[in-house]
């Protein structure tokens, strides 16, 4: 619109002029001064929605604009996304990983451990509670002091009992060597074997029949 006012303006300045000159040479001006008019006229009319068809361009031009800035932010967004579901995949992955990794060490140390008491009892492992369980033979002269100290835990002294003991809590520093903290060592019961007579953690002890 803004081109077709351009040309009516200048056609009509041409128009006006050749009216003039017409007028002059030739003492006649009607053709001429018609489209004259015409021309001016709607010069005229496309000036009053002049205003509006500007108006109408610079609101398609925003609204590019606001449009150009939303897939922009769009992409952005998807990619930040991307990114950051790359990134817990990755992280999900080495969590598996190092779980994998840590229950195989469980698995190796209870192994290593059922060996070195498999002349006393075994050893198991409970994966939840983080705890490592030994469980004596009923048939040894050891289990028999110990199912009496069960039944009697004052004659704890006279049966060297802090010297078993002092065994278990050795071993319990190893288990912390091996792993980060938060492992416990514990000895159950003779005659109730669901019964924790012993029980250190991290190296330390934390409870006795005897206390």
């Amino acid at each position: 619109m803004i081109f077709l006012f351009i040309i009516l303006f200048l056609l009509s300045i041409l128009l006006v002029s050749f009216t003039i000159q017409n007028k002059q040479r030739y003492g006649t001006f009607l053709v001429p001064l018609i489209f004259s008019i015409l021309c001016i006229g709607g010069t005229i009319f496309f000036g009053f929605r002049l205003p509006s068809a500007i108006q109408k361009i610079q609101k398609n031009n925003d609204a590019q604009i606001n449009s150009n800035k939303l897939t922009k932010s769009q992409q952005a967004h998807s990619q930040s996304n991307l990114e950051n579901g790359s990134t817990t995949v990755i992280s999900d992955a080495t969590t598996k990983q190092q779980q994998e990794q840590l229950k195989l060490k469980e698995q190796e140390l209870t192994q290593k451990l059922d060996t070195a008491y498999s002349k006393i009892g075994d050893v198991t492992f409970n994966t939840d509670a983080k705890t490592f369980q030994l469980k004596l033979y009923t048939d040894s002269d050891l289990s028999k002091s110990v199912a009496q100290i069960e039944t009697d835990p004052s004659l704890a002294e006279e049966a060297h009992w802090s010297n078993f003991t002092d065994s278990l809590l050795k071993t319990s520093k190893n288990i912390k060597k091996s792993f980060k903290t938060g492992y416990t060592f514990e000895l159950m019961g003779v005659n109730d074997s669901n019964k924790v007579l012993f029980a250190a953690k991290d190296g330390a002890e934390i409870s006795s029949i005897t206390k």
